[in-house]
C-alpha cells in the first residue's frame, strides 16, 4: 500500500511524464518558445498571461473522492474488544485538468494535443514506471538542485500499493466546467479532465492477529434438543420444587443439564431425567413471573471441556413471594415493616393489600440494601379501621393465603368456642 506522499507522489509523475515527452519534440519550433509543464492553481497561472506569456501545460489535482469499489475493503478495523485487527486503506480517486496556455493564437490548441496524446499513449502508471520517475525526481542530474519537498515525494511508496493507477478521461458538461471556472476566480481556458484510479493510503501501525490454529477438534452431535412441554405447578414459592416436564433432557452426563432462569447462568438441578428435570428454588431468584429454559451442555476438545450445547424453548411460571412476618396491630400514619422471601429488587413494583385496598411500597433509600428482604408501607390517615386480609404483591405474584381452621369460609364467627379468625382468610392485620 502506500504512505500520504501517493497523492502529490501521481502528481509529479504525471508532470515528470509530460516534461520527458516534450523533451523528444520540435514543439519548439512550432510555439516559438520551449514549452513549460506545471501543476499549479489556475488562478496563479494568470498572474504569467498577457505579454509576457509563454507556452504553458498545466495540470492541476481540483478534486479528490474515494474510490467506491474500494471504500469497504478491509473492515471493519477494529474487534469487539478495541484492539486494532488491521490497517483498512483510504482509497482514493484523483481528478485533474489539463488545461494549455500560449501567447500564439493556436498555441492552447496545439499544447492540448500534444498532451492528449500523451496521456493517451500513457493509460496505465506501472510500478516500474512510477519508480523511475521518482527516482529521476531526487536525482535529476546537472548538478540541479532538489528541494526538500521533491525529496520528500520521491520517497513514497506509492509503486509498492497493490493496485495500479490508470489514467482514463473524464467527461465534463459545459455547466461543469462552467461551475468549476467560477470557483477557480480564472478565466477559462480549454480544458480536458482525467481521472487517476486508484491511490490506496494505508497507516502502518501495528495490528492485533489470532494465533495460527496448532490442532483441530470437531465433534458431531445428533440434534436433540430439550423440549419443554409444561410445568404442572405454575406457582410457586422459593424452597419449594420446581418440575419440569418435557424431552430429552438427559444427554451423555446429567450434570451436563442445567436449569436457565431469565438467561442467567445454569443451575444443576437436583433430579435429571430423560423426560422431567427437578429443582427446590433457590432464594437468590427474584419473585415475580420467571422464565425458564433446560440447557444441555456438550464435552469436546483435548482434554474435554464442557461448553454450551443445545437450549430448550423457554416456560414460565410464577414465583410467589412469602411473607415472614405477622405485623402487630397499627394505626392510620405508622409505617408497616414486612419481611419478604425472596428478598425484592429494587426495581420491582411492590403494593401491599390490605383487604381489597391496595397501598404502594414506600420507596427505597439510595443506601438500602438491593435487593432486600424488608419492605415498608405508609397507613395513610383516614385508613379504614378494621382487621382485614393482608397480601403482598411482588411484580404480579402475590403471597399465599390460607383459610384458618378447618376451612369452613364464615364472614362473622358466631361460634364462641373458635377463635376470632375461624373461618377466615390469614394473614391478617388489624388497623385501629
Amino acid at each position: 500500500m502506500s504512505d500520504f506522499l501517493a497523492v502529490a507522489g501521481v502528481s509529479a509523475v504525471l508532470k515528470s511524464i509530460l516534461d520527458d515527452a516534450l523533451s523528444g519534440t520540435d514543439l519548439s519550433t512550432a510555439l516559438g518558445a520551449p514549452p513549460v509543464v506545471t501543476a499549479l492553481p489556475p488562478d496563479r497561472i494568470l498572474s504569467a498571461t498577457g505579454s509576457n506569456e509563454v507556452p504553458q501545460i498545466n495540470l492541476f489535482l481540483y478534486h479528490v473522492n474515494t474510490n467506491p469499489a474500494w471504500r469497504n475493503n478491509e473492515l471493519p478495523w477494529y474487534d469487539s474488544s478495541g484492539q486494532r485487527v488491521r490497517n483498512a486503506p483510504l482509497p482514493l480517486n484523483l481528478h485533474y485538468f489539463l488545461t494549455t496556455y500560449g501567447p500564439g493564437e493556436f498555441d492552447s490548441e496545439i499544447l492540448l494535443g500534444w498532451a492528449m496524446q500523451v496521456l493517451h499513449e500513457t493509460p496505465i502508471l506501472t510500478r516500474t514506471l512510477m519508480q523511475a520517475k521518482l527516482n529521476d525526481l531526487a536525482n535529476p542530474g546537472g548538478g540541479n538542485p532538489v528541494s526538500s519537498e521533491i525529496k520528500a515525494i520521491a520517497t513514497t511508496t506509492l509503486p509498492e500499493q497493490i493496485e495500479l493507477v490508470r489514467i482514463t478521461p473524464e467527461v465534463l458538461t459545459m455547466d461543469d466546467l462552467s461551475k468549476l471556472w467560477t470557483a477557480f476566480q480564472a478565466r477559462y481556458r480549454t480544458t480536458a479532465a482525467y481521472q487517476a484510479s486508484v491511490v490506496l493510503i494505508q497507516s502502518k501501525q501495528p495490528t492485533r492477529s489470532a494465533l495460527p490454529v496448532q490442532t483441530r477438534n470437531i465433534q458431531v452431535e445428533t440434534f436433540a434438543a430439550p423440549v419443554i412441554d409444561s410445568i404442572p405447578t405454575p406457582a410457586l414459592a422459593a424452597g419449594e420444587t420446581l418440575v419440569v416436564l418435557g424431552r430429552n433432557f438427559l444427554g451423555d452426563d446429567p450434570s451436563a443439564t442445567k436449569l436457565v432462569f431469565d438467561g442467567g447462568a445454569g443451575l444443576v438441578p437436583d433430579v435429571v431425567q430423560g423426560a422431567a428435570v427437578k429443582l427446590a428454588l433457590p432464594a437468590t431468584l427474584l419473585a415475580g413471573r420467571r422464565l425458564v429454559q433446560v440447557s444441555r451442555d456438550v464435552e469436546f476438545g483435548a482434554p474435554a471441556v464442557s461448553r454450551p450445547g443445545f437450549q430448550s424453548n423457554p416456560a414460565t411460571f410464577t414465583l410467589q413471594p412469602t411473607l415472614l412476618t405477622q405485623p402487630a396491630p397499627i394505626t392510620p400514619g405508622d409505617v408497616l415493616s414486612l419481611q419478604l422471601s425472596p428478598p425484592v429488587g429494587r426495581d420491582q413494583s411492590v403494593t401491599v393489600f390490605f383487604g381489597d385496598q391496595g397501598i404502594d411500597a414506600d420507596p427505597r433509600a439510595p443506601d438500602a440494601p438491593d435487593p432486600s428482604d424488608t419492605i415498608t408501607v405508609t397507613i395513610p390517615s383516614g385508613f379504614a379501621a378494621g382487621t382485614s386480609t393482608l397480601r403482598v404483591r411482588v411484580d404480579g405474584a402475590q403471597t399465599r393465603t390460607v383459610l384458618d381452621a378447618n376451612g369452613q369460609l364464615r364472614t362473622v364467627n358466631t361460634d364462641t368456642t373458635k377463635p376470632a379468625s375461624y373461618g377466615q382468610l390469614l394473614p391478617q392485620v388489624t388497623v385501629s
